[in-house]
């Protein structure tokens, strides 16, 4: 679920939103929700629905909507198990540094299939004979070799779309 956070004329952070399960659906197939940004970036933490079919979802650290910015983010749920239900969601509160206006927030209602996707299998090249990647990065580097990979589509009729692949440092940058 696509919903866009604005700021009027000032600043405003946001610490968590609340959001209710509503619609004909099970709440154990929905295992937990969580907030991402347009750059797929998990902005907060995962929950399941409670017994009141809420889930309160904290923002990591204070997210910030400058005065003026409109901000797309975007409902995710890990759904298993759920075909043929119809899903509502609702905004019914939002812990902010300004007063919300608007709420409840509902989505249109979601009609859950069966559906199965096929499998990509990402295989690293540990060959060192062939493969052999740069120890240390410094900012400013360019074409350096850290990694050779291959993705194997396992499917013989259905095709992926690769969009993206994200690279973390998991050290200190020089």
């Amino acid at each position: 679920m696509k919903f866009d956070l604005t700021a009027g004329s000032k600043d405003v952070t946001i610490k968590a939103i609340v959001f209710k399960l509503e619609g004909m659906v099970n709440k154990g197939n929905i295992k937990h929700i969580y907030i991402q940004d347009k750059n797929s970036v998990v902005l907060t933490n995962q929950r399941p629905y409670n017994s009141d079919f809420k889930a309160r979802l904290v923002f990591d650290g204070n997210y910030v909507i400058k005065a003026g910015e409109i901000k797309p983010l975007y409902l995710v749920m890990d759904i298993a198990g759920s075909t043929n239900e119809l899903i509502k969601m609702s905004i019914t509160s939002v812990d902010a540094s300004s007063n919300v206006d608007g709420l409840p927030v509902v989505s249109n209602v979601i009609h859950t299939t069966s559906y199965s996707s096929t499998t990509v299998d990402f295989d690293s090249d540990t060959n060192t004979a062939v493969a052999k990647p740069v120890n240390t990065l410094y900012v400013g580097d360019t074409d350096k070799e850290i990694m050779k990979f291959s993705l194997n589509n396992k499917s013989r009729d259905r095709n992926v779309i690769l969009k993206s692949i994200r690279l973390r440092s998991v050290q200190t940058l020089e």
